[in-house]
Order: C-alpha cells, then structure tokens, then sequence
C-alpha cells in the first residue's frame, strides 16, 4: 500500500500570482527564493509532484516542504526560510547594558589611576567584577566581545576630543588671543571653533 498524500489545492489571489511569477522571473532575487516561486506557480496550475519535480530538478521532499508550507502559512511566507532555534545567546540583554554602563564611566571612578578605557582593561574589569554585580555570564568575556558590545551600541572608549591641551603652547596662546579679543569687542566667542558669534 502506497503512502500518497493529496494535499489541498493552492488557490492564488491576483497579488499574489503576479508577485510569484515577478519573482520567478527575476535575476536579482535570491535564487531559493525563485525556485520556490517557481514551484509554487506550476503547483497551482495543477501540475503534479513528479512533473515539477522533473522540470525544477529538484527533489520531492523539497517540492512537498515548500507546498506545505504555503498551504499552512501563506505563499509570501513559503518564499523564505523560516527561522531557526539556534543556540541561545549567552550574555543577555542586561548583560551588555551593564558593559556598556562601565564604558561610558570613568576608570578613575572606580580605583584605576588612568582616564580612559582600554578594551583589554574594561574586558579585566568586567571579569573580576561581574560576579558581585551579578552578571556570572560575563566570567569568561574576551576584550573582542567588549569590543563587538560595545560596536553594536556606537561607543568607542578611546575615542575622546580635547578643547584644551595645556601642553601644546599655540593653544594657550590662541586661548589667551581669543580672550582679549572678547574683552576689547565684548562680543561672544564660539567654544568650540573659537570664532565670533555673529
């Protein structure tokens, strides 16, 4: 005994048939993606397993799983590859937000005799310190991961911009023009680009 399986016939609204046969056709999209196009246009033309099977060059339990699933979860769903379980992320959301809490403080807030972050310093820090401040997932954590954190949140540590270097002489120099300027003209200075405010 043989174990056939009719399934349902797929009935194609308007919309729907003109964008399968736009994507069958295409040379830019995803060449799964026309595949299964194809096979679900010939599918509802009533054409059977084999013959598609034959013309696609493909596999039956191939055609089978596309035509399953846009009978169960709709042709534009059928087009793509449903997600898949994967393994769950080990550090968590609260995880990375607490990361990224230490980038954006001072190291010399919390006993180190510097200003900014390293990414190898931050990493050493995170690792001694996550325990106590509950966040065991981060033991292990490597100054790339830091890295990636903090990539993903568009921080930098190392990146920082000086108005004033006390030890470059031009800038005092300039500094101290500006100011005499300002005071002969009374006029506002712009604290950033030193130039007057109109």
């Amino acid at each position: 005994m043989s174990s056939f399986r009719k399934r349902d016939p797929l009935n194609l609204e308007p919309d729907e048939l003109q964008e399968l046969e736009s994507i069958s056709k295409s040379r830019t999209a995803p060449f799964a993606q026309v595949k299964r196009a194809s096979i679900l246009l010939r599918y509802s033309r009533n054409e059977s397993i084999n013959s598609i099977a034959k013309n696609e060059q493909t596999s039956r339990p191939t055609i089978g799983r596309c035509i399953d699933k846009a009978l169960s979860e709709g042709v534009m769903t059928a087009l793509f590859d449903l997600p898949r379980p994967g393994r769950p992320p080990l550090i968590s959301d609260q995880d990375k937000a607490w990361v990224i809490d230490l980038a954006c403080s001072r190291p010399s807030d919390l006993g180190y005799d510097v200003q900014r972050w390293t990414f190898s310093r931050l990493a050493s820090y995170i690792r001694r310190n996550c325990i106590k401040q509950g966040h065991p997932s981060l033991q292990k954590i490597s100054k790339s991961a830091v890295h990636k954190i903090l990539r993903e949140a568009e921080i930098d540590p190392n990146r920082t911009r000086y108005f004033f270097d006390p030890k470059d002489n031009d800038t005092v120099f300039r500094i101290a023009r500006m100011l005499y300027l300002h005071r002969l003209n009374n006029q506002e200075i712009c604290c950033f680009c030193g130039q007057f405010k109109p």
